[in-house]
């Protein structure tokens, strides 16, 4: 009898735990899928207006919402708000994804050293970041596959204790993602390589004291051809249901904000159209800041006694020979000796290494500084075997670019509540004390600071902040790459909420795996192997066509374009302009016209930032 009741107990516990399991389940493919464009949608692609018919757009039409900056968060905003039906428009003082974010390590990852202080430290918050991120990652892989892919990484082992250590915290990301993704995360799980198998897939890595490697995965993308495709496809009107086409326009330059004489809130802004030299007035019921490292300057513009909430960090970055990742496998340093980590990715038939994180001055144009670059030779050269020399010798090019870090504000804000990542956002007036020091003390202030976690930039959580300033400006500040869809979906939301008497939408949030252009052909079918990272039967196609390309060119048109590289062709065709910019390179120049009448460049550096 007493048999038959544990029995009992066991079943009973076991189909609990089985309901649990399933519910649970459920309950994250729900959360996955939400906010997931309509499944039998058709895309429509119709011409995307030019610049000047743009600016005469702007000057003639009040908008719902008027966004400020053309980086990955606005042009997410853009698309977001588009995709709702609203009015909106996007503009720049420069060109689209010429900041921060064309200058990254052109990774789609949810932060693998992230999730290694959330676990250390059992921070939650940070935990749930990386979360949101794996997420965000999935969806971002989705919506462009011909210029995302996956990319491996080897996490080289000297100590066997690391061993259980690291493959502990690789896991643990490997099954977040799992979860987060309903297990349709789209990239390889991890596992654990002796040392011969690391020094096939890495045979540079130095093989004294080498015990084997992990080797995981995380996304890659083309961070400027993305951002780029993103604005493009905020522009056409219906291409999906509903949607109305955002205006977009690149060099229009905020210098004054317009307010309203009885309130005092801002209503608009007077713009400088840098192409044509001349002054516009936009209107727009709600303007949204999303200048990224700028973005207490624009604050600062619509109220000069705003205080400043964003240290900016740099992230420096040099390109190496195909070589140095001969079998297209990165890899990942762990720990420098500053406590920091270091990639060496396969990019572009070449190897980017990067990044530094250290607080810096805000500049127009950032240069790499002899000490960054310096620092990241030697790290370098102390796991591969080249020596110093060699590897700068070898350094084709190099960049450098700021990440808008948000101060932890919650021990130092006053009387302003604001959202942090999901929560919702309550407006007050805003008094905040001050949170960093000025950029002139800057360089002083970080060797003091080495023990202070929030003057160091990598201790500084990538999470995103919504702010109403009293004069309702919104900002969006902080944040990263990869999050930048859920970044617009949290400030369209709060926006809507907030002036739900003024600002009526069509739809809800519908953002989450929305193929952008190129991704799909002219009558909107997408085919997967079309567009296959490589070994793509477009490109095979446009080789069959076009005998003026060989294999690697059409490959790379492919991965620059998608399905939209046909159309590059046809004009060089016509145009008689499949010559190469660089026999070495596989430019040709049928580009330099197609990105002057598609794709708003206006400037030799729009054409070359863009391909």
């Amino acid at each position: 009898e007493n048999k038959q009741k544990i029995k009992l107990k066991l079943l009973i516990s076991s189909g609990s735990l089985g309901v649990i399991s399933i519910g649970s389940f459920y309950v994250l493919r729900i959360n996955f899928y939400k906010n997931k464009i309509e499944k039998d949608v058709v895309y429509k692609a119709s011409p995307i207006q030019n610049r000047n018919e743009m600016i005469k757009k702007l000057q003639n039409t009040q908008y719902d919402i008027l966004i400020i900056g053309g980086g990955a968060t606005g042009a997410g905003l853009a698309l977001d708000a588009a995709t709702r039906g609203l009015k909106c428009a996007l503009i720049d003082k420069g060109d689209f994804s010429s900041g921060t974010s064309s200058k990254s390590t052109k990774l789609l990852h949810g932060g693998i050293r992230y999730l290694e202080n959330a676990v250390k430290n059992l921070d939650l918050s940070e935990l749930y970041f990386v979360w949101e991120a794996l997420g965000e990652r999935a969806h971002t892989m989705q919506i462009a596959p011909f210029m995302s892919r996956p990319v491996s990484i080897v996490m080289p082992i000297y100590k066997l204790w690391q061993v259980p250590y690291f493959a502990c915290n690789i896991k643990i990301y490997d099954l977040l993602a799992e979860l987060v993704c309903s297990f349709e995360k789209g990239i390889p799980n991890s596992y654990y390589t002796l040392k011969t198998n690391t020094l096939e897939q890495s045979p540079l890595l130095k093989k004294d004291k080498l015990k084997g490697a992990l080797i995981y995965y995380d996304g890659q993308h083309n961070d400027t051809r993305m951002n780029l495709y993103i604005i493009l496809t905020s522009a056409i009107d219906n291409y999906v249901p509903g949607q109305v086409g955002a205006t977009v326009c690149n060099y229009t330059e905020v210098v004054e904000f317009i307010k309203d004489e009885d309130t005092k809130n801002v209503i608009g802004v007077k713009a400088i159209d840098k192409i044509n030299n001349k002054e516009i007035d936009i209107f727009a019921k709600v303007i949204i800041n999303a200048t990224g490292p700028y973005g207490d300057i624009v604050r600062k513009l619509a109220d000069e006694n705003r205080e400043s909430m964003i240290k900016v960090s740099a992230g420096c970055h040099f390109i190496l020979p195909k070589w140095y990742t001969s079998r297209n496998t990165g890899i990942f340093i762990p720990k420098t000796s500053d406590d920091r980590v270091l990639f060496i990715l396969p990019w572009e038939n070449s190897t980017l290494v990067g990044t530094t994180d250290e607080m810096k001055p805000l500049e127009e144009y950032p240069k790499m500084q002899d000490k960054e670059l310096n620092f990241m030779i030697k790290e370098l050269a102390n796991y591969i075997n080249v020596s110093p020399d060699s590897i700068r010798k070898d350094i084709k090019a190099a960049w450098c670019g700021y990440r808008p870090l948000v101060v932890d504000i919650k021990k130092v804000k006053k009387d302003v509540n604001y959202t942090e990542q999901t929560q919702q956002t309550q407006h007050t007036q805003e008094n905040i004390t001050s949170l960093n020091k000025t950029n002139d003390k800057t360089s002083k202030s970080d060797k003091n600071n080495k023990n202070d976690k929030n003057d160091q930039s990598h201790a500084i959580s990538r999470s995103h902040e919504i702010i109403e300033d009293d004069n309702g400006l919104i900002s969006i500040l902080g944040g990263k790459w990869t999050i930048y869809r859920k970044m617009a979906q949290d400030t369209i939301d709060y926006v809507l909420e907030k002036h739900k008497d003024t600002i009526k939408n069509k739809y809800n949030c519908r953002t989450k795996f929305l193929m952008l252009i190129g991704s799909h052909d002219k009558s909107g079918v997408h085919r997967t192997d079309d567009l296959t990272y490589g070994c793509s039967k477009l490109g095979r196609k446009l080789v069959r066509k076009y005998s003026q390309i060989d294999y690697d060119t059409a490959e790379y048109l492919v991965s620059n374009y998608g399905y939209l590289a046909e159309n590059v062709c046809e004009l060089a065709n016509e145009l008689n302009l499949f010559q190469k910019l660089d026999k070495s390179k596989p430019y040709i120049q049928a580009e330099v016209i197609y990105a002057s009448r598609y794709e708003f460049a206006n400037t030799i550096s729009d054409v070359l930032g863009s391909t």
